[in-house]
């Protein structure tokens, strides 16, 4: 993905969002 693709400011932002989307997909995400 890219970052204009995402609706996020910051980079923090955006790692935040596809975190979210994988841990409701059932993948478990380390910090």
């Amino acid at each position: 993905m890219k970052m204009p693709d995402l609706n996020a400011a910051t980079v923090e932002a955006a790692e935040s969002m596809i975190a979210g989307t994988c841990r409701s997909m059932g993948v478990v995400v380390e910090d």
